[in-house]
């Protein structure tokens, strides 16, 4: 009887180990990257959060966010996605020279009511992991 509780006791460490490694590897694989870090890498973000406050349900709503290059080395974006289908992203095409900004738009399109968060993830040449850009809000009846 002692054996076998000795042995369920070291089943249980050995899957908690397990699964905090499992996580480990969720959170590096899905880093963002701070602001302050970005200006380190040669851009810098006017902001990277937009509160709309309360908006009406079916109405777009557009937020801009701006990148300025501090770099001496063109910014190009490779990627950008948003989180959901109600979130669209635009940005200019093209590398964004030393020097320069960029405007990045995010339209949200509330279906449904109550607060929302949505994200938009950047991927750049001068970072790793991805900026994010994000809207939130409350959506009324």
């Amino acid at each position: 009887m002692k054996t076998q509780f000795l042995s369920l006791v070291f089943l249980l460490i050995c899957a908690s180990l397990s699964a905090q490694e499992v996580s480990a590897k969720f959170i590096s694989e899905n880093n963002v990257v701070e602001p302050s870090a970005a200006v380190d890498n040669g851009m810098r973000w006017d902001n990277t959060t937009h509160d709309f406050g309360s908006i009406e349900r079916g109405v777009p709503k557009t937020a801009e966010f701006v990148v300025h290059n501090s770099s001496k080395e063109p910014l190009i974006i490779e990627e950008v996605k948003s989180t959901c289908g109600c979130t669209a992203a635009h940005h200019d095409k093209g590398p964004i020279l030393p020097g320069e900004s960029s405007v990045f738009t995010a339209t949200y399109n509330a279906k449904n009511a109550g607060a929302f968060r949505k994200s938009i993830k950047v991927m750049t040449n001068k970072t790793e992991s991805p900026i994010l850009l994000t809207v939130t809000g409350t959506v009324s009846e």
